[in-house]
């Protein structure tokens, strides 16, 4: 993705970087591999702006959300070289046509913090201001849709970070969907991770080169993470218990709910009724399983402590 250019002024900027702050080569090279990472993902991101952005200059309803759903922290040197790369939060092309409400909108639906005043600095190069009122309109009513309890399980079940931009009348239902899937995503991710770890040792292990002290150290390391990855299933087994009583108690609350109802009738009470009876006993039997896993965890921690 990168020319030859491209990299020998990254190498010839870290070079120099690394001599004035005197930093590791170790430390270097990772940041150089970061911000290599990071230049691809603008370059492609920008790639898809550019295609989408016909269909906004010519329909003004639909605007490419930027690439960035995170923000990346970077050490002190690297701006200059992200201001090389043409990485930008918006696009000149994006800044003239100025469609804000739009902008505003989308931005709010991907639950983006305001870009406002990322907007108004980028957009003032060309010689374009940003009008603030109507981009911010705009992102109130695109967090209604961000801000709901349904997207919150599926941003939570995605593994996505949370910018806390929901408003204090829509932050409760969405962190209500959101906590307990984003819970059992991040423990399944580090499962994965260890059983990958795991799986390396391994393949290492069954190599021929290795010399004692290497292969003493990778199994230290094997048994490390096959313990690490008990814990980690742990987690996921409790996780997944939390989600299924979140659910059981989300339908309890909305049985509920109808029950209080006016117009029910004596047939739909009946059939409420029985439903709640079945779903108090299934809680019953997942607090069960929560509370005897627990158990035996307690255990293996006290063992481990042997």
């Amino acid at each position: 993705m990168f020319s030859a250019n491209h990299n020998h002024l990254l190498n010839h900027s870290w070079d120099s970087l690394g001599k004035h702050l005197k930093v590791t080569r170790r430390s270097i090279q990772g940041e150089q591999e970061r911000v290599l990472n990071y230049f691809a993902f603008c370059i492609e991101g920008q790639r898809v702006r550019n295609e989408g952005f016909g269909a906004l200059r010519s329909l003004k309803i639909i605007r490419k959300e930027k690439p960035m759903n995170k923000r990346y922290v970077m050490p002190a040197g690297v701006a200059l070289l992200l201001t090389l790369s043409g990485c930008s939060a918006i696009s000149e092309e994006e800044c003239r046509l100025g469609d804000w409400y739009q902008i505003g909108l989308v931005d709010g639906q991907s639950g983006k913090k305001s870009y406002a005043a990322t907007y108004s600095e980028e957009c003032a190069e060309y010689g374009v201001t940003v009008d603030l009122k109507t981009y911010l309109d705009g992102r109130k009513e695109g967090l209604k849709t961000y801000c709901t309890y349904e997207n919150g399980t599926i941003v939570g079940q995605s593994n996505q970070s949370y910018e806390n931009v929901c408003p204090a009348g829509l932050a409760k239902e969405f962190l209500s969907g959101y906590t307990p899937y984003r819970n059992l995503a991040q423990a399944q991710e580090k499962l994965s991770a260890y059983e990958n770890n795991i799986n390396n040792y391994k393949e290492r292990l069954g190599g021929d080169s290795l010399s004692n002290d290497d292969r003493k150290t990778i199994q230290a390391a094997l048994k490390s993470a096959k313990s690490a990855k008990e814990r980690a299933e742990y987690e996921v087994n409790r996780f997944e218990y939390e989600l299924a009583i979140h659910k059981i108690d989300r339908e309890i609350g909305q049985i509920h709910q109808q029950l209080t109802a006016e117009q029910i009738s004596d047939a739909q009470k009946s059939m409420l009724n029985q439903r709640l009876v079945k779903l108090n006993d299934k809680r019953k039997f997942y607090d069960t399983l929560s509370t005897t896993e627990n158990t035996i965890q307690s255990i293996k921690n006290i063992a481990d402590m042997f």
